[in-house]
């Protein structure tokens, strides 16, 4: 079978050669596992649920060291989201 299927791939025969690829498509060893595809999405998800949750803590407490009134090395942005929580009662001490 394999030296069929190089045969038909070497040639000069089109649809040899589609039906040479469609056939190892086939192939188990060739095939896309669709499995990992998904494991690696899950574990994407995953590291951007994480990478979310580390951001919203560290706008948590740096607009809670805002409010509390240690502005520090605090950047304009946070400044403002701090002001405008504390001005609208979302945010205390």
């Amino acid at each position: 079978m394999l030296s069929a299927i190089q045969r038909a791939l070497a040639g000069g025969n089109e649809s040899a050669r589609v039906a040479a690829v469609r056939l190892l498509a086939d192939l188990e060893p060739y095939r896309k596992n669709e499995n990992d595809d998904h494991e690696r999405e899950a574990e994407r998800a995953a590291r951007l649920v994480r990478a979310e949750e580390k951001l919203a803590a560290l706008v948590r407490d740096a607009v809670r060291a805002i409010v509390r009134g240690d502005t520090g090395n605090q950047p304009a942005w946070v400044q403002e989201l701090a002001a405008e929580l504390k001005a609208d009662g979302l945010v205390h001490v």
